[in-house]
């Protein structure tokens, strides 16, 4: 009783307050990490772009990604932001997803024909950001 007097004096605490403190300190401390891990965890398996084994399609609908289990198609319209590097292509889509396409496994003539598959599919739609060499 003392001891609660001393963090908070003048004002009266009973020992279930003490009890609800104590519990919530817990549960934010240990069940709200591991409901988080569980549930980022689920969506993690859930999502065809962070699968580790990955098949590219690309043509004049879009981009299609499938991983063993999974696949997305996504139309030219859906990119916000189209860029190529020296080490991947960078589709943007919406701002909160991506795929990207490494150059490593793909040929001088694949690196060619999806730059050329970009510029016809967006040269028309002004809300796609194109930045290739």
């Amino acid at each position: 009783d003392l001891l609660v007097r001393y963090f908070v004096p003048g004002m009266q605490i009973t020992k279930a307050y003490c009890v609800l403190v104590i519990l919530t300190a817990l549960f934010v401390s240990i069940g709200l990490p591991m409901l988080l891990k569980s549930q980022i965890g689920k969506a993690y398996d859930k999502n065809v772009f962070y699968s580790k084994f990955m098949r590219y399609s690309i043509n004049n609908k879009g981009v299609a990604v499938a991983s063993k289990s999974r696949g997305k198609k996504i139309p030219w319209n859906k990119f916000t932001y189209i860029r190529q590097t020296d080490d991947f292509f960078l589709f943007v889509i919406d701002g909160t997803h991506a795929v990207v396409i490494p150059i490593r496994v793909l040929s001088g003539n694949e690196i060619q024909a999806i730059r050329n598959l970009v510029l016809k599919n967006t040269i028309d739609n002004k809300k796609i950001k194109v930045k290739l060499p």
